[in-house]
């Protein structure tokens, strides 16, 4: 292994939450990025977990607690999050394009500057979330709440509602060329 090449895991099994700590532990010192493509977090308890920058593409975090944790530029390509926890998790400028995060709690979030086209929102909470200047093109977002959340200079555009889904007040998803289905 060179020093050029990211620390790898790539596990069907689930990873144990010292496992992920320890390997978490092990990119901070090294300074090199987590590497986890594929990785099974199935319901892992990574709460205020430091994983800014980490490559979870296709990686299954679903039920995971993620509560406060650093995903910031983190790569969450095709990653399932469905019915994770995220809570005032920071995800700041994170690719979660094709993300599945059907369910999840993204409450108080901050999702500033992702990209999330394409991601199925489908009965997500993102109550109170920052979306300023996200991605949501092409979203899947019906059944999902959106009340209090900062939608500024947010591209919705092609991105799919319903009646269920709750917006900020004030808010025009047909000005923002949401799709109502």
């Amino acid at each position: 292994m060179t020093d050029e090449e990211p620390r790898k895991v790539d596990y069907d099994t689930p990873l144990s939450a010292p496992i992920i700590f320890q390997l978490i532990n092990s990119s901070i010192q090294s300074g090199k990025p987590l590497y986890l493509v594929r990785a099974n977090l199935r319901g892992a308890v990574l709460y205020q977990a430091s994983l800014g920058g980490a490559n979870l593409r296709v990686a299954d975090l679903s039920r995971a607690i993620l509560s406060e944790a650093d995903l910031g530029k983190a790569d969450l390509t095709d990653a399932n999050l469905s019915g994770a926890f995220l809570y005032k998790a920071s995800l700041q400028g994170a690719n979660l394009t094709g993300a599945y995060l059907s369910g999840a709690a993204l409450s108080a979030a901050a999702l500033t500057d992702t990209n999330q086209s394409y991601a199925d929102l489908r009965n997500a909470n993102l109550r109170g979330a920052n979306l300023n200047n996200a991605n949501l093109c092409e979203a899947k977002m019906f059944g999902t709440n959106l009340y209090g959340a900062d939608l500024s200079r947010v591209n919705l555009s092609g991105a799919g509602y319903d009646s269920t889904t709750e917006w900020p007040e004030g808010f025009d998803p047909e000005a923002a060329a949401v799709l109502s289905k």
